[in-house]
């Protein structure tokens, strides 16, 4: 289930806009280039540990920019990135990084009906690192929606982020063996 929060009543204070250019005005969110990897750079241990994933759900394909319609903000991240700092291999749906703050790096996701030529809604599916020759289960799947103008980021913190560009988002911490899902309205 989706818990809806006021960004205010996440930080405390009044503002208006987007929950990305408020978390950019006030610094808690980052893209940085060690966060994004597009499919085609990820390790071998990410792609074996995917196809194994996508191999056992025949019925999900990993989403595209195609599915994102948002050609223009892609190419913007890759150009000069949110904060001056072009992201040359930015992707809107693999992301990987130290989610757990423990050392390791993980690994989101979102994928779609491989039926669908373009997905109004996905699956987030997060693996925990580390990735080593044994294949491991998501520790975290669910529900994300609007695919079309959405995209996986950080915070600085290293929570992962899913929203539209410049608008609403969940922010996905680690919670147990699972992650939490929080997401922002304005």
């Amino acid at each position: 289930m989706t818990k809806w929060l006021s960004l205010r009543r996440i930080l405390g204070v009044e503002m208006r806009g987007s929950i990305i250019a408020q978390g950019l005005a006030l610094g808690i969110l980052t893209f940085g280039a060690s966060g994004i990897a597009s499919a085609a750079g990820l390790s071998a241990d990410h792609e074996k540990n995917l196809d194994a994933w996508l191999q056992s759900h025949p019925g999900y394909r990993l989403a595209t920019e195609k599915d994102c319609d948002c050609a223009d903000s892609i190419d913007e991240m890759r150009r000069s990135g949110p904060f001056g700092t072009p992201l040359p291999h930015y992707t809107p749906y693999v992301l990987t990084g130290d989610f757990r703050h423990n050392g390791v790096e993980d690994l989101a996701v979102v994928v779609v009906d491989r039926n669908e030529a373009m997905s109004k809604e996905g699956l987030l599916v997060i693996f925990d690192g580390p990735f080593v020759s044994k294949s491991r289960q998501p520790v975290y799947t669910g529900k994300v929606r609007k695919i079309p103008q959405m995209g996986l980021g950080l915070t600085n913190k290293g929570a992962l982020i899913y929203g539209a560009f410049y608008s609403e988002g969940c922010i996905y911490e680690p919670q147990g063996k699972t992650y939490r899902e929080a997401c922002v309205e304005y």
